[in-house]
């Protein structure tokens, strides 16, 4: 993601507070949901031992060793998990001028399904630790930048096998996300633009996205960002209920956040979806300390911020999915 614009901040519409007002509002009365077992809830201990095998691959720099092991895991995980694979390669310059074959994949659940929740993550990490005071030309590991979105989507996967749908849920991962250059935003987020520009599912009015990204620190919080509030204010109002419903609020506290550029960005603009992203944004320093460094490593993961962002996602799709009320 580009932090080029991360210091604006659009004014909060009486719109926007309308219609958060009225999705909380929205519940599940009448609809008969079955209170789920430990293994059908989301695991936030599983979700870091796949962040875990995500980094003993190595950084996964598109083109790299790694970066093949990477893809041909998740796609493992997926059709493990059930769900319906599709995997979109396109052969692109990539911004350090080498030859590099893009990869998205999607997992799909309820593919006959018109309204859809896709939910995304980029599954690449950056080639260099710009951040750090030396070595910047060295990659990191990519444990919370790149690795948490993944992991969390693929324990959404397993936990949607054997969930009876009445929407469909895409699983969206995202390639060459990380390798972007200052000042040019259009140089990240290259998976999400190539997905866009090429023939894709065409997504019903009533679809929405929803883009994750860093969502494992520990001291983690989601407010909502600046362009997320700007394309989709609806889908921040069910995310709200969604955290509120799951206990979670605390993570997604109430406040606006600056305007970042992330795949959600090209989805919203590009892709014809509304989306918003989920993404750790505190002030005052706004990313986490891990950001672009080598010190982005399990260790620096939290089980319940991976969990408290899980349950949010599934208390989402369970709320969606529930019949409509009488």
């Amino acid at each position: 993601m580009s932090a080029e614009q991360k210091r604006t901040f659009p004014k909060r519409t009486a719109q926007i507070a309308i219609t958060l007002a009225g999705i909380a509002l929205v519940t599940v009365v009448g609809a008969k949901i079955m209170r789920p077992t430990p293994a059908q809830t989301f695991d936030g201990k599983r979700a870091l031992r796949l962040i875990e095998t995500q980094v003993d691959f190595g950084p996964r720099i598109p083109g790299s060793k790694a970066h093949t092991q990477t893809a041909e895991w998740i796609k493992a995980e997926l059709a493990k998990a059930g769900a319906e694979l599709s995997v979109e390669p396109h052969d692109v310059t990539a911004p350090n001028g080498k030859p590099v074959t893009v990869l998205n994949i999607f997992g799909r659940y309820g593919s006959q399904f018109k309204k859809r929740i896709l939910i995304t993550a980029h599954w690449d990490t950056r080639p260099w630790a710009d951040q750090e005071a030396t070595d910047k030309d060295q990659p990191g590991p990519g444990a919370n930048d790149g690795g948490s979105g993944v992991a969390v989507l693929l324990e959404i996967a397993r936990l949607l096998k054997d969930r009876e749908l009445k929407i469909g849920v895409d699983l969206g991962f995202w390639d060459l996300e990380d390798m972007g250059n200052s000042g040019s935003a259009t140089s990240y987020c290259i998976g999400t633009q190539l997905w866009a520009k090429f023939p894709h599912r065409v997504y019903s009015s009533d679809s929405f996205g929803i883009n994750l990204d860093m969502v494992g620190d520990p001291d983690a919080v989601f407010p909502q960002e600046g362009y997320s509030r700007i394309y989709a204010p609806e889908v921040l109002a069910k995310l709200q209920n969604a955290a509120k419903l799951a206990g979670s609020e605390r993570y997604f506290p109430l406040e606006d956040a600056p305007n970042i550029i992330d795949d959600h960005y090209f989805m919203n603009t590009l892709g014809g979806i509304k989306s918003i992203d989920i993404i750790h944004l505190k002030p005052p320093k706004y990313f986490p300390d891990t950001w672009h460094t080598r010190q982005d490593t399990p260790k620096r993961i939290s089980p319940q911020t991976l969990k408290a962002v899980g349950d949010t996602l599934m208390k989402l799709i369970e709320v969606e999915n529930a019949p409509a009320n009488p």
